[in-house]
């Protein structure tokens, strides 16, 4: 009995060192450190190229009510950047120049979150093999209905080689229409089996020698649709 009231006396002691140790202690006022403990942003950002042909930027939608510091990057392409503050519609300038091609997958942050990004295209017209590049896109009135883009093919490779143009037909002015496109030009034609395949309509070149392409060269052709409107 007498060893466990000497034990007790002990800790009472020490406590009170303890405690009366701590009230001396000097208290010096500072600032809390506050941490995100949630992404800034849940909801899906917009990326965009600037330019249908080569650029070495991107346009960004940033959703209402998110912001922050934003990266950006493209790993296939190789390239990235940052804003050191993003919000509403902004354009991001890039580590390097790239093509822009259907699907390019795009990985963003803000303020060190990862959050949800999409790739949206610019053109329904891109690349659909590394050699081809998609020079230009002009759009025009149909008659009597409907609008027409003539699109430019070139290359950058000195060797003869196949262009491929991928013809996205989910994005604007077509927006999802499966049936109704035509193509005139004589150069190009739809590749088989000439319906879209996971919304895409291939155009290669015709067989009469338009097939290939190489650097100073270009290839041109017309698609229309009667139940669309110029963009």
């Amino acid at each position: 009995m007498r060893r466990v009231l000497t034990g007790l006396a002990l800790v009472v002691a020490l406590c009170s060192v303890g405690a009366a140790n701590a009230a001396s202690l000097p208290v010096s006022s500072g600032s809390l450190t506050t941490v995100r403990a949630s992404a800034p942003c849940a909801q899906t950002l917009s990326v965009t190229a600037t330019s249908t042909t080569a650029t070495s930027s991107v346009d960004v939608t940033v959703p209402a009510g998110c912001a922050g510091r934003l990266q950006v990057a493209l790993p296939d392409a190789g390239v990235h950047g940052q804003l050191a503050s993003a919000s509403g519609s902004v354009t991001v300038p890039l580590s390097g120049a790239f093509t822009p091609v259907r699907g390019t997958v795009v990985v963003a942050t803000l303020d060190g979150w990862a959050v949800p990004a999409r790739w949206v295209a610019s053109s329904p017209f891109s690349p659909a093999n590394p050699t081809t590049v998609v020079r230009s896109v002009t759009w025009s009135a149909a008659w009597p209905s409907g609008a027409c883009a003539d699109v430019v093919v070139t290359t950058t490779t000195n060797q003869p080689s196949h262009w491929v143009v991928a013809l996205d037909t989910t994005v604007p002015p077509f927006d999802g229409r499966t049936t109704g496109y035509t193509i005139t030009g004589g150069q190009a034609v739809f590749a088989p089996p000439g319906t879209p395949v996971d919304g895409v309509l291939s155009v290669v070149g015709s067989n009469n020698g338009w097939d290939t392409i190489r650097a100073g060269q270009t290839r041109t052709f017309r698609v229309c649709h009667p139940d669309v409107a110029v963009p």
